[in-house]
């Protein structure tokens, strides 16, 4: 285990409600340069619901996210500096309005590092925060113990809340797994179509959480068992 790494860990233990892991980057292009990412799910300040849905709320809690992200990346970026070690940060936006799809694939590096499954709304979920996280991640040039990944969804099979609750019905309802890609599980250019319809009201697109606040994993201690069902019906 590299002196960087526990450097590393040392960091994130400052910030106690943050879920993290690390994959190897075998799978995708990355691997020619990294060894390694490092993925972090920065969860909302506020567990909203369906019932207390507020959209501008809503956006406030992904920013605040996204501010606790750029602070932990700022610490992280002065101690890989320091060790002169080959990083990258990847983008959070995506490459084109056509694809809709980042350089780097945050949500499936997640299932890779065991933060979580995909949802039925194309969300990661994971077990203590439901779909309720912001993702980021940094890829390293060093070898870092790997975590073990998850590849099957735990949602259980007969919950279609995030379904019923899409405004455009865009979620088609299919499970995720190993394989399934993210057309079979939401139609993201109608969604995407939908919420762009605001930038002229708003100067930017909804954020339309809807099929994440109507998901009841991570709304309380209870909602576990949910996750516990969906890992039994897999049994």
């Amino acid at each position: 285990m590299s002196l960087l790494y526990k450097e590393v860990m040392k960091l994130l233990k400052k910030y106690p409600d943050v879920l993290y892991g690390v994959t190897d980057l075998t799978y995708c292009e990355y691997r020619k340069t990294y060894k390694r990412a490092l993925v972090l799910a920065v969860p909302h300040a506020n567990m909203m619901s369906l019932t207390g849905y507020d959209e501008e709320k809503f956006e406030e809690l992904i920013c605040d996210a996204r501010r606790v992200i750029d602070d932990i990346l700022d610490e992280m970026e002065e101690i890989l500096t320091r060790s002169r070690i080959t990083y990258y940060i990847p983008p959070v936006g995506q490459n084109t309005e056509a694809t809709l799809a980042a350089p780097f694939s945050f949500k499936y590096a997640a299932t890779k590092a065991g933060i979580g499954w995909v949802g039925k709304n194309d969300l990661l979920i994971t077990s203590k925060y439901g779909p309720r996280v912001r993702l980021a991640a940094v890829l390293v040039d060093d070898e870092w113990p790997v975590s073990e990944m998850v590849t099957e969804s735990r949602c259980p099979k007969d919950c279609h809340l995030c379904v019923d609750a899409c405004p455009c019905k865009a979620i088609t309802g299919r499970e995720w797994g190993e394989g399934v890609n993210r057309i079979e599980l939401i139609d993201y250019k109608r969604c995407n179509q939908e919420r762009s319809h605001y930038i002229k009201i708003h100067g930017r697109k909804n954020a339309c959480g809807l099929c994440m606040v109507n998901c009841p994993i991570g709304l309380k201690q209870d909602a576990q068992e949910l996750v516990l069902m969906g890992q039994k019906e897999e049994e």
